[in-house]
């Protein structure tokens, strides 16, 4: 996967790929919300902690295609929000299981980041999470993270991007090409131009 982390844990799931990307449909029955059609727009709908969120249409090097979502750093610990909302729940989910995210990141100037895994209830809430930090250089890199639930009661996925936790205002990271797994490593990002979508779509093998 390139440079950064890759954790791993428990077995592979059935290969089960969602993908949010402005190159991707995003199409996913379980989930009923209207997700929009790139990373940026679903992002900064619902704003962030120390960051401004935007399309950054000016981005054309993503190794996604697509619009990459900037991450304009303000403070410490800026992150894409999430949490205590079904509208987060991206699709079903359960105890046992192993979720990877992987996502293309580079940033104005080298710094940190996190990746986080969130097992919800039916009513949105986390109740079961992993993360894993991340190194963010000034080229497109892939970076992932694996987590495997062990709470009973998780019944949905979600996850959150995250930016350095101290030292990082003014520098800017750019976010593309989000994919979210149900197994135990991050496959090679598919992007598929789906046109039918404005949810998750499921790339895998195993529809």
């Amino acid at each position: 996967m390139g440079s950064g982390i890759t954790i791993t844990s428990g077995v592979s799931q059935d290969g089960l790929v969602l993908q949010m990307d402005a190159q991707s449909g995003m199409s996913y029955s379980p989930n009923t919300f209207a997700y929009s059609r790139d990373i940026g727009s679903w992002m900064v709908q619902y704003g962030a902690s120390a960051a401004t969120l935007s399309r950054d249409t000016a981005v054309t090097d993503s190794p996604a295609g697509g619009i990459a979502m900037k991450m304009a750093v303000t403070g410490n610990d800026p992150y894409t929000a999430t949490y205590n909302a079904t509208a987060f729940n991206i699709a079903t989910a359960a105890s046992g299981q192993t979720w990877t995210l992987s996502v293309y990141v580079k940033a104005s100037s080298t710094t940190t980041g996190e990746l986080f895994v969130f097992g919800a209830n039916s009513s949105g809430n986390i109740i079961d999470y992993g993360s894993g930090a991340i190194n963010i250089t000034t080229s497109w890199t892939r970076v992932s993270y694996s987590f495997s639930f062990t709470n009973a009661s998780v019944t949905s996925v979600q996850f959150r991007l995250d930016g350095p936790n101290s030292g990082g205002s003014g520098i800017n990271i750019w976010w593309d090409g989000a994919q979210l797994e149900r197994q135990s490593s991050a496959t090679t990002y598919n992007s598929t131009y789906n046109p039918n979508g404005l949810y998750w779509y499921d790339m895998g093998p195993n529809k």
